[in-house]
């Protein structure tokens, strides 16, 4: 029984904040996988957890002696997890590296907890009413990881063949319900012209026992080859006329989609609309799942807060604020309709953030609006 090879293949690496990495297990021919979580040890200031975790080095030598921590402890094992009480083969088991007094020598402690994924199969996932389409089957082992995307390791571009796309994957169980909320919402919105397109979804062995089946591990999407409009915005701070026009009544008419299927957004900002090679302008991110300060309604955070369904109202004061922006304007002075004068567009914008949510207008008209201002 040895270990397998083990590689940084980690999540962020904080001075002072919870840290994880991810080892793997050889057994036979099956690895398992596991995370081992260092963390500081308000008891015991001066010990090994608290010298890496506090130490002034890069992340990737903080992760290096963070490994050599670990193996220290596993040599004093024998370099077998199945002596360790605690050791489940079939979780998804965590450890703590943790020091239990002063000058003592670290231990792995196994979580109270040991969470597991429900990964669906194919089949069970197939089976659930929301699956409105067929959809390829991509084995994981097919994809090439090109980068991780944004601040979430869940998130990363990827090459199957000579295509490039977004995979969206489950990496830890809170993550789940949010990853299926997505699935759900995107299934009903394949090929639309103005909402990302899911194309792939992304099936492995279960990793966590040998015996296990194939399971979903994630979807792939379109990438959008422009980037993000946040990144658009940042290279080119000012946009084309034409360019305004044509995003702004695309992004309209992919939220009048969202509100025709009853899926109201809730986090609209220009990095949840992507650009695609066609230069086309396309919704992302359809988890519902949280909402960003600077574009949500000023009603938001109760609404949230109380658990009651959101009011499409909501996405139709952030187009207002993602409109202005894309006008040139500045978020902090949004346009009034008791300002004067105000130009059309300045005037569809007020109309859209108004603070009060029964005197914005409808998407529908918003989109009608946009499309008179084209004219």
């Amino acid at each position: 029984m040895s270990l397998a090879k083990k590689r940084p293949d980690s999540y962020a690496f904080r001075s002072g904040a919870l840290s994880l990495q991810r080892f793997s297990w050889l057994k036979g021919d099956f690895v398992y996988h596991f995370t081992v979580r260092l963390s500081y040890n308000t008891q015991v200031e001066n010990c090994e957890e608290n010298t890496i975790l506090l130490a002034n080095v890069s992340t990737k030598e903080a992760l290096q002696k963070a490994r050599i921590l670990f193996d220290n402890v596993l040599g004093r094992l024998g370099f077998d997890l199945n002596t360790y009480k605690g050791w489940r083969q079939s979780a998804i088991t965590r450890f703590s590296l943790c020091t239990p007094s002063k000058g003592a020598k670290p231990e792995l402690l196994v979580d109270d907890d040991p969470a597991t994924i429900p990964w669906p199969s194919v089949h069970t996932l197939r089976q659930h009413q929301s699956y409105t389409c067929t959809l390829p089957i991509v084995p994981e082992p097919q994809l090439k990881r090109i980068r991780w995307l944004g601040a979430f390791r869940y998130v990363s571009l990827v090459c199957v063949g000579e295509q490039h796309f977004v995979y969206k994957s489950v990496e830890q169980p809170e993550t789940m319900k949010v990853w299926e909320k997505e699935f759900t919402n995107l299934t009903k919105f394949v090929s639309s012209p103005f909402i990302v397109d899911i194309v792939g979804i992304v099936t492995a062995r279960y990793p966590y026992c040998p015996n296990g089946e194939d399971v979903v591990k994630g979807f792939l999407l379109e990438y959008g080859e422009g980037g993000s409009l946040k990144e658009v915005l940042a290279e080119m701070h000012s946009l084309q006329s034409h360019r305004v026009t044509k995003w702004a009544l695309q992004i309209a008419k992919g939220i009048q989609v969202l509100h025709q299927h009853n899926v109201v957004h809730g986090d609209l900002k220009p990095e949840n609309i992507i650009i695609t090679s066609s230069d086309d302008a396309k919704i992302i991110d359809l988890a519902q799942s949280g909402f960003t300060p600077t574009y949500h309604a000023p009603e938001m955070p109760t609404i949230v807060g109380d658990e009651s369904p959101w009011p499409p109202s909501l996405d139709v004061y952030s187009f207002g604020v993602l409109y202005w922006i894309l006008l040139g304007g500045d978020r902090e002075n949004l346009p009034h309709l008791a300002s004067t004068p105000l130009s059309s567009a300045a005037t569809l914008v007020a109309r859209c953030v108004a603070n009060d949510p029964f005197e914005r207008p409808s998407i529908g008209t918003v989109v009608y609006s946009l499309e008179q201002l084209n004219k």
